[in-house]
């Protein structure tokens, strides 16, 4: 049970961290074109990126409600003691995810 509570939970919030990766991707080209032609376009480029990272980790964090909730856990999964632990599990699941962003993005830029 435990492990199947676990797989599940890594497949949503797997999924949900791939969405920053383009981000990061974006960095690393716009800023190495505008660091050539327009240095001051870059930093309100990296502040605009950052605030969609917030908005990204705001989302892991109303997933993570939307989650817990008990028709969604029975969507993901039928037995009952499997879906108790997966939502002991959200809240460490949004906590690394709402960093997931952030992160990457940095890890672009």
């Amino acid at each position: 049970m435990a492990l199947a509570a676990h797989q599940v939970t890594l497949q949503v919030w797997w999924l949900l961290s791939f969405l920053p990766e383009p981000m990061s991707v974006a960095a690393q080209t716009l800023i190495t074109r505008d660091m050539k032609d327009a240095k001051e376009r870059v930093p309100k480029l990296i502040k605009t990126l950052y605030e969609m990272c917030g908005v990204l980790g705001l989302a892991a964090v109303v997933t993570g409600f939307i989650f817990r909730s008990p028709s969604v856990a029975g969507a993901l999964v039928a037995d009952l003691s499997v879906q108790r632990l997966m939502t002991s599990l959200v809240p460490f699941a949004v906590l690394s995810q709402s960093y997931c962003p952030l992160a990457t993005l940095s890890d672009g830029i």
